[in-house]
């Protein structure tokens, strides 16, 4: 089944490495977050058509193991009328539902393989995507927090500019006293 391998190469993926690359870590994030709801929408849909599947399986089955015995019951109802012929048509019958029932019972476990294998991907997907929620929301806020420090930075490095054109300006007033008084004598 296509759709259970490549969601296990879905679930072996890291994101890590892709995360600690990129220039933008947020935006990258924020895509890989819409990817794997996408890829759990689709196991869900896949999933609830196994479900499906897994219950028509099984109920074809209860179905071929209850004509089974409704043979058996035939069979051993015509030996105790004599009906030794009806007797042996009903145990021919039942032969061909037991054979039946071996592909039924096949299929049924198949499917129950499969049910159980999407779920957990399933839960693999919905762990991830909860956990990569939780990391998107923290590295949010430390986007927020770079930006306010990098305001307070700015903002600093306004006050130290602020200084030094206020310390220029006063040696330029005091340059200009100086003169002042020079020329004044």
């Amino acid at each position: 089944m296509s759709v259970i391998k490549r969601f296990k190469t879905i679930m072996a993926s890291n994101i890590s490495p892709l995360l600690e690359k990129a220039e933008k870590p947020e935006q990258l994030l924020n895509e890989y977050l819409r990817t794997i709801s996408i890829d759990l929408r689709q196991v869900n849909a896949e999933m609830t058509t196994m479900i499906e599947q897994e219950k028509r399986a099984k109920r074809l089955l209860d179905d071929c193991k209850a004509e089974i015995n409704k043979f058996e019951r035939y069979a051993m109802k015509s030996i105790e009328d004599g009906n030794d012929e009806g007797a042996r048509k009903f145990l021919e019958k039942k032969a061909e539902a037991t054979n039946k029932s071996v592909v039924l019972q096949q299929a049924y476990e198949t499917a129950m393989i499969n049910t159980s294998q999407l779920k957990q991907i399933n839960d693999k997907l919905t762990t991830d995507l909860t956990d990569l929620q939780s990391r998107a929301n923290t590295l949010k806020n430390k986007t927020i927090l770079t930006k306010t420090k990098s305001s307070a930075n700015t903002t600093s490095k306004f006050e130290h500019l602020e200084e030094q054109v206020e310390r220029e300006l006063a040696e330029a007033e005091a340059l200009a006293e100086l003169r002042k008084d020079r020329f004044d004598i």
